[in-house]
Parts: C-alpha cells; structure tokens; sequence
C-alpha cells in the first residue's frame, strides 16, 4: 500500500487513462476523487470505489476551486494532483475553426494550469510536499497532419509542467508530466 494516508485528485478521471490511474491509486490505498464532465463514468467510479466524484469542467474556474474544495471537505488537502482531463480533436490545420482551437486549449492547457495552481496554494498552506502529474502525449513533439490543436495544447502542457516545476521546487512539490502515445 504505497499511497496508504494520502489524498489524490483526478481530473479526466471518469474514464481512459485518468479512470486506470484513480483504480490503482485506490487499490495502492490512496483517498481518490475524481473531477470530470463525465456525470455517467464519474458516478460509476464513486459506486464501484467508494471513492468521491466531482461532476464538473475544468475549463471554469468555479468548478475546479469547487473540485479542490469537496476534496478538502471529504479527504483533506491532496497529496497528489493528477490533470489528465482533455480534449482530442482531429481536424486539419486548415478546417479547424477559432473556436475549437480555444476549446481544445481551454481543456488540455488551462485547465491543467488552473488546477495546478490552486492544489499547490493548498498543498503550501498544508505544509504538504505534493505531487502533481501532468499529462502531455507524444504528440507534443510529433506532428500529424491532423489534432492541430492537440498537438499545440500537449506542447504547452509539457513547458508549462517545466517552468511549474522551477517554480514549486521551493515549497517541496514535484511537478513532472508523462506524454503517452496512442492508448485504448
């Protein structure tokens, strides 16, 4: 039992990857919530874990402080933040509008900066020294003719994990990214 005591959260955790690393965090003896658009999957989780799920969308601001706050209420302070929710969109380059590009971004980018941010303000005000995973892909560094917008918001998420972790060094928190290929 590996995490035995600590609290992880999980965004995108209602399925795929983000649903495989909530189970084995549990059955390592973490307290997990998961935090995820996903009401059908999320609900699923919390029934079959008895762990907690968060109904919410990392692109608003309110839900992910609201995520972070029902985490706090029901298992304390996370230890461990893992920002797997996002958005894959395969569309060419020349087909892929305004608005899908800010969407995919919204998702995979600023939703993995607003929560970084506001666990590490918790994890410091706990004195935790925490974890926080983020997740990139390959596709940061591999291109395709089509995920234009992917491929963009994986590349940021994997410097933006760089410059988060210079940045939290100081308060004890590791801050590392995992860029999987193609996963079923």
């Amino acid at each position: 039992m590996k995490l035995a005591g600590k609290t992880a959260l999980v965004t995108g955790g209602a399925a795929g990857i983000g649903r495989a690393v909530a189970e084995l965090f549990q059955s390592e003896g973490a307290q997990v919530a998961v935090f995820d658009r996903d009401r059908e999957g999320g609900e699923a989780f919390a029934a079959q874990t008895g762990g907690l799920f968060i109904a919410g969308d990392v692109r608003s601001a309110d839900d992910c402080r609201r995520a972070l706050d029902e985490t706090v209420t029901r298992f304390g302070t996370p230890d461990i933040l893992v920002n797997d929710a996002a958005w894959q969109l395969n569309k060419p380059l020349l087909e892929t509008t305004d608005e899908e590009f800010d969407r995919v971004l919204s998702v995979n980018l600023s939703g993995t900066f607003r929560m970084t941010r506001d666990a590490a303000k918790l994890m410091i005000a706990a004195g935790k020294r925490g974890v926080i995973v983020n997740f990139s892909s390959t596709f940061a560094v591999v291109g395709s003719p089509g995920y234009i917008a992917y491929h963009a918001s994986k590349g940021g998420v994997a410097s933006f994990t760089r410059a988060a972790a210079i940045a939290l060094m100081p308060h004890g928190i590791r801050v590392n990214a995992v860029a999987p290929g193609t996963t079923e």
